[in-house]
């Protein structure tokens, strides 16, 4: 530390000496120095110096990886934030229609509708069919749902022929039901009688028929039961079935059982109409209820 020291002040005496303009002067060497630096020293003077600045920069180095690691905000190297990666979307084939177009659970008006595509509108398509015609797609009113469109009035757009081929769903079991229709009075002497049509619109036969009938008008009820479907002109018949099969129609008088011993025109009437899949009103039922005004 001594020499160090002494090195320093003997670099600043000789500056300070160099810098002075003063008169040339007679100078007497100064007297020999018991304290003599040799160059060994000096050498090792600076390479201690260099060697203390090295451990500072490691310190100053070591200091700032630590805070660093300590604060993640502090970094010595700007963040870059990735860019999203952007995916393609898919070219999935897209049906719009020119005019109102049912979609159903199969391909036919005896499967349910389940939704509407209507013109402006567009929906996916999700399979190739194996009926002529239809599409499997995306419900329009419920996307949870696929159904199949009528293609008359569709035209697609996109890669529909690497789509996978939807097989047809069995065709539904009509359920037992029917229709009833008012047909008009039909009138023998004093007594009237109604004349309704009656439609097997379901899977089961029918084989027996009872007509409750109630006039608001009068409060007076009458009962039809037979196992045919009978019509009448006036008073006598003009055709007879013994039962109504799928997709039949029968007209029914109310008549013998059943009339009115008056005129019902301008009355009101409710009328029930209950069928049976066996003859004496027996078996399987369906029951339906209309008022008509004679």
């Amino acid at each position: 530390m001594k020499t160090k020291i002494a090195f320093s002040l003997l670099l600043i005496l000789l500056v300070s000496l160099s810098a002075c303009n003063l008169p040339s002067l007679p100078v007497n060497p100064p007297p020999a120095s018991t304290n003599t630096l040799d160059p060994q020293q000096i050498d090792q003077a600076i390479a201690a110096t260099l060697a203390a600045q090295t451990q500072v920069a490691v310190y100053v180095q070591q200091t700032m990886t630590a805070v660093a690691l300590q604060n993640p905000a502090f970094t010595a190297t700007p963040s870059v934030t990735p860019l999203p990666t952007q995916t393609a979307t898919p070219n999935f084939p897209m049906v719009t229609v020119s005019s109102e177009t049912n979609c159903r659970s199969g391909p036919g008006q005896a499967y349910d509708r389940l939704g509407v595509l209507n013109p402006g509108e567009t929906t996916e398509v999700v399979g190739r069919t194996t009926v002529a015609n239809y599409w499997l797609v995306r419900n329009p009113d419920n996307p949870a749902q696929v159904c199949w469109l009528w293609g008359e009035y569709a035209t697609v757009t996109g890669d529909w022929q690497s789509l996978p081929q939807a097989t047809q769903p069995p065709t539904p079991t009509p359920a037992a039901g029917f229709t009833v229709a008012y047909l008009g009075l039909v009138v023998c002497g004093p007594d009237s009688a109604l004349r309704l049509e009656i439609k097997n619109v379901g899977s089961t036969t029918w084989r027996s028929i009872k007509v409750n009938m109630t006039d608001s008008t009068t409060s007076i009820s009458k009962t039809h039961a037979s196992d045919d479907f009978v019509d009448m002109a006036g008073c006598a018949i003009s055709n007879s079935l013994i039962d109504l099969e799928p997709n039949e129609t029968g007209v029914v008088v109310a008549a013998d059982p059943g009339h009115f011993p008056y005129n019902l025109t301008g009355h009101n009437v409710t009328v029930t109409v209950t069928l049976y899949s066996q003859d004496g009103l027996t078996g399987d039922t369906s029951t339906k209820t209309i008022s008509v005004t004679p």
